[in-house]
């Protein structure tokens, strides 16, 4: 069996589906990697830097409301949905939009902090926070076709509860 099959039936095994599918999941992995390292990447020195960051991190506070609220609409959506399921398939794309939404968010959190020098416990735990809610939002989101499946019962609602644990933790750092 050559190295690619394995890595195919690997992919397979770990993420049921088609293998644009697969591709994507290894993608969005990779991007969870990105984030991970991001703090050490590019350090918060305490100076400020790029005007344009600045700019563009003051939009932080009024986007990051979009990720909290989709984030607590998925699970209403998941039990809502043993009555409709079209609920159900929706809720799928909601957690979608929040993880798109989420690492924008984190993204434009980051320029702020980053351009206008701002550094310290508070933004650094808010920052791991949000990276943290990111990843366990990514996490949710891969697990998801597995719990609908049947193959995986208990990742996907365990992995919800610690999303929003995270987003209750990051918000109040934050705030």
């Amino acid at each position: 069996m050559s190295a690619g099959h394995r890595r195919a039936v690997f992919a397979d095994k770990l993420f049921p589906g088609s293998k644009a599918t697969s591709g994507v999941n290894f993608l969005a992995l990779g991007l969870g990697v990105v984030l991970l390292l991001l703090p050490w990447l590019l350090r918060m020195d305490g100076t400020p830097h790029a005007d344009w960051m600045q700019f563009l991190g003051r939009f932080h506070p009024l986007v990051v409301h979009l990720p909290i609220a989709l984030i607590v609409l998925v699970p209403v959506l998941e039990i809502m949905g043993m009555f409709r399921p079209a609920l159900r398939e929706a809720a799928g794309f909601v957690l979608g939009f929040g993880f798109a939404s989420c690492l924008f968010a984190l993204i434009l959190g980051f320029l702020l902090a980053y351009g206008s020098g701002a550094s310290g416990t508070g933004v650094s735990r808010h920052m791991w926070g949000g990276i943290v809610l990111t990843s366990a939002t990514l996490i949710c989101l891969l697990a998801r076709p597995g719990w609908l499946t049947g193959s995986v019962q208990r990742v996907y609602p365990a992995m919800m509860a610690c999303t929003l644990l995270a987003l209750v933790w990051t918000g109040h750092q934050g705030g």
